[in-house]
């Protein structure tokens, strides 16, 4: 009872402390997908600013030259924009859009205002003069064809791969952008990606793929394990099938899996990221696999594998399908959704604790 009790708290401790993270996170704002961009924005427009001065204490106007239409009507190639600094921040003496950005052909959001024509930041809350605009645009004679959606994600992949070095925001903003577009147009901006000469470039693009529910980037990711762990956006790989990805295929899902477990087994991260994709497919065809991952040599595989078969003991309907998505969100999910159960999370959490309190047991005896 004692062990039951003091297992339950952190329980507890540790999902209040990752709800609350998330909404301090939240308050801080993101990056804005391109496909809300695009429905924010009269006109997107490929082109360069000429000049740019400030005209008040919260703002500053420009000239921005077309050098193509994507989206909207303008009066002109030569266009007024304004750009204002976040949250009534005033313009700062050195100017807020760098001066060295003058001449920078990209992509641009605009929307008409009484003042002119208002610059979308591609940042919400938080940006600062570089997140404007989306730079390194194709040159003319090399446009992309298709939608708008289809030659913006075009755009957003050429402008990922021409990074020196890609931060994490510019991975989040390539991601979101992904995340919100059409799935087979999204799925093909990845294998651009994953064609790519760049080991990181082919890691980011499986790391998307995985994030859109892709099996077939489950199957490249095998293919690739041995080149694919030693590099630094391995980790994203990882998180992406850990947290992220959602079975399209429902049960044809589960052999690409297997197949990454069986040959990622001395690969640190893999068991643990593949027991939590199968929690999500949460049928009872999972039971073998999640077997196996009770002798996983990774104690947070095994504790998944534990979680799961508790939950499937407690909450399994007649025909032996956990509803749902089972113990999923209690490990790890809390960041991207929010904890939904048929049986309310008092129910949820004590199954969590009952198995938790017999792996415990058994480690004492």
């Amino acid at each position: 009872m004692f062990t039951k009790r003091i297992v339950c708290i952190l329980v507890y401790i540790v999902a209040g402390a990752l709800l609350e993270a998330q909404a301090i996170s939240g308050s801080y704002g993101g990056p804005i997908s391109l496909d809300v961009l695009r429905e924010q924005a009269d006109v997107i427009a490929i082109g360069a600013i000429e000049e740019i001065s400030t005209s008040s204490a919260l703002n500053e106007t420009g000239e921005l030259r077309v050098v193509r239409i994507l989206q909207g009507q303008p009066s002109a190639s030569l266009i007024a924009v304004n750009f204002a600094p976040p949250l009534g921040w005033p313009v700062p003496k050195e100017g807020f859009f760098p001066k060295a950005l003058i001449g920078t052909t990209g992509i641009w959001f605009l929307k008409a205002a009484s003042n002119g024509n208002q610059v979308l930041p591609i940042y919400s809350k938080l940006y600062t003069g570089r997140d404007f605009f989306l730079p390194k645009a194709y040159a003319p004679e090399t446009f992309p064809g298709g939608s708008i959606s289809q030659q913006l994600l075009a755009y957003l992949v050429q402008w990922y791969r021409a990074l020196p070095q890609p931060n994490s925001g510019d991975e989040i903003f390539l991601f979101s952008s992904l995340a919100h577009a059409n799935r087979n147009e999204g799925l093909a901006a990845t294998n651009v990606l994953i064609g790519s000469p760049v080991l990181e470039h082919q890691a980011v693009g499986i790391t998307a793929a995985i994030r859109l529910g892709s099996d077939d980037a489950v199957i490249r990711l095998g293919d690739e394990l041995q080149a694919l762990q030693s590099n630094k956006r391995f980790m994203l790989v990882l998180d992406a099938l850990e947290v992220f990805y959602h079975p399209q295929n429902g049960d044809a899902s589960i052999p690409p899996l297997d197949r990454l477990r069986s040959l990622g087994a001395n690969v640190p991260g893999i068991d643990n990221a593949v027991s939590s994709a199968l929690q999500k497919i949460g049928t009872k065809a999972v039971i073998p696999i999640m077997a196996k991952l009770l002798d996983s040599g990774d104690s947070r595989a095994q504790l998944r594998a534990a979680s799961f078969f508790g939950y499937l003991t407690l909450f399994a309907d007649s025909t032996g399908h956990v509803p749902g998505t089972g113990v999923t969100r209690a490990f790890g999910n809390f960041r991207n959704t929010p904890v939904h159960t048929t049986h309310g999370f008092g129910n949820y959490t004590s199954a969590i604790c009952s198995v938790l309190e017999d792996m415990v047991a058994t480690k004492l005896r």
